[in-house]
């Protein structure tokens, strides 16, 4: 039985919740992962992740703020993420434009909740039963093996 305090920060949190579409997406790069050699397995996997997190910006990323540059005669639409045009930058001119990316706060905790969704799938690879919940202060994340009355808190 766990003591009275952690089984009401359990209680007073929800399981991850995260759609199939990007279930499945890691449970395949996770499958990808360890089929390289051993030794690389946690370059892999933190490719892996970085993969995940990625995709999950760019769908966030709204379709609007394009910047026009008619540079040289050659013109190009981008979407600008440093609120500049590199191409503009590289010759030394500097325009401001305003970028439009998710905030990093929205990254913090897209990032915290695949974290949760990849450690799951891993838990479950090594046939392991571990509950993963999204909390709120003290901790991100909780990790809970009910069979073994194990807890572990993540914070970022």
């Amino acid at each position: 039985m766990l003591p009275k305090d952690i089984q009401n920060i359990i209680d007073n949190s929800t399981p991850i919740s995260i759609n199939s579409e990007k279930a499945e997406l890691a449970k395949r790069l996770v499958e990808e992962a360890y089929k390289m050699p051993k030794k690389e397995i946690g370059l892999s996997l933190g490719a892996a992740f970085d993969l995940l997190v990625s995709a999950e910006y760019y769908s966030r990323v709204a379709n609007r703020g394009w910047i026009y540059c008619p540079h040289k005669g050659d013109p190009l639409l981008l979407f600008s993420y440093t609120n500049i045009c590199p191409r503009c930058n590289l010759d030394g001119k500097f325009k401001y434009h305003k970028s439009n990316k998710p905030s990093s706060g929205s990254i913090g905790s897209i990032a915290v909740d695949l974290l949760g969704l990849m450690l799951k799938i891993l838990f479950e690879k090594h046939g392991r039963k571990i509950e993963i919940y999204k909390a709120s202060e003290p901790a991100d994340l909780i990790f809970y093996e009910k069979s073994k009355q194990i807890v572990f808190f993540l914070q970022k």
